[in-house]
C-alpha cells in the first residue's frame, strides 16, 4: 500500500473499544455532580433558572475531561418543584383491537 491509499482508508467510523461511551462513569459522575450542587438545598422559583445552567455546564466540562473522543454531548437539566405526591400524565396511544360481544 502507498501511503496515499493508507490515509485515504485510515479514516475510522466507530470508537475504539478503549474510548466508547461508558453509561456507568457518566451516570456516577452526573450523581456526584447533583449531589455537590443541590445537596441541602431547597426550591427556589429565582434561582432554579441558574442552578440549572450552572450544572449543566460543570457536567459537560466534566465529560469532556472523561476523554470521550468522537461524541458529542447534549446536557439538558430540569429543575422543578415537587408540590404534591401525585403526578398526572396523559397517554396519546390507542388500542385498536376489536372485541366481540357474545350476544344471547
Amino acid at each position: 500500500m502507498t501511503d496515499k491509499e493508507e490515509a485515504s482508508n485510515s479514516y475510522q467510523i466507530k470508537p475504539k473499544l478503549e474510548s466508547r461511551f461508558r453509561q456507568s462513569a457518566v451516570k456516577d459522575c452526573i450523581r456526584v455532580i447533583l449531589n455537590d450542587e443541590l445537596g441541602g438545598k431547597t426550591y427556589s422559583t429565582n434561582e432554579a433558572g441558574q442552578w440549572s445552567k450552572r450544572i449543566s455546564a460543570v457536567i459537560k466540562d466534566k465529560l469532556k475531561e472523561l476523554g470521550y473522543e468522537r461524541y458529542k454531548f447534549v446536557v439538558q437539566v430540569i429543575i422543578g418543584e415537587q408540590q404534591h405526591c401525585e403526578q398526572h400524565g396523559g397517554n396519546g396511544g390507542f388500542n385498536f383491537k376489536t372485541t366481540k360481544k357474545k350476544q344471547k
